[in-house]
């Protein structure tokens, strides 16, 4: 790849899909799903793993990347954009059903966006309560380790039709 991806250590197979008698396509916990793998190419890739490791490590390092580098940061353009969709009461009170965000460095994962929320907008933070929401990347309801990449959709989808109260004083 002419960028490698980052950010994506804590990313497990849940579960390997066969594909007729040539290919397996795997899913993701973080909601990508749509890669391929023919039984030649998953031999390939075991056998060079340690060669094509030691590319993608002289890659990062040329382009002053790490590997915990949310996907995105530090590359070309540096920039990452977000489409943030709001649900229910969540529209009336933000005014708004949709934005385009530029996601800041240190938002990699769902649990960071939601945290810059709050820090952001003190004065709607109680709308974005822990348990309050429920959040979707992509379609896929997310986990707080969820990764989020450029060109994510991410859903905010009130648990409780009526929305939380903030706390006084």
């Amino acid at each position: 790849m002419e960028t490698p991806v980052t950010g994506k250590e804590k990313v497990n197979i849940t579960s390997i899909e066969p594909q007729g008698q040539y290919a397996v396509r795997l899913v993701f916990d973080d909601g990508h799903d749509t890669g391929i793998y023919s039984w030649e190419t998953l031999y390939q890739l075991g056998d060079k793993q340690e060669q094509n490791w030691q590319g993608y490590l002289r890659r990062l390092e040329q382009l002053g990347i790490s590997r915990d580098t949310p996907p995105g940061v530090g590359t070309e353009g540096g920039s990452r954009r977000i489409r943030l969709l709001y649900f229910t009461y969540l529209v009336k009170k933000l005014r708004k059903e949709s934005e385009e965000l530029a996601l800041p460095p240190g938002v990699g994962d769902v649990q960071s966006l939601i945290e810059w929320l709050r820090k952001n907008h003190p004065d709607q933070a109680h709308l974005f309560r822990d348990g309050s929401i429920q959040v979707t990347v992509n379609k896929q309801f997310s986990e707080p380790f969820t990764r989020l990449d450029d060109g994510d959709e991410v859903a905010l989808i009130p648990t409780s039709p009526i929305a939380p109260v903030a706390d006084s004083g």
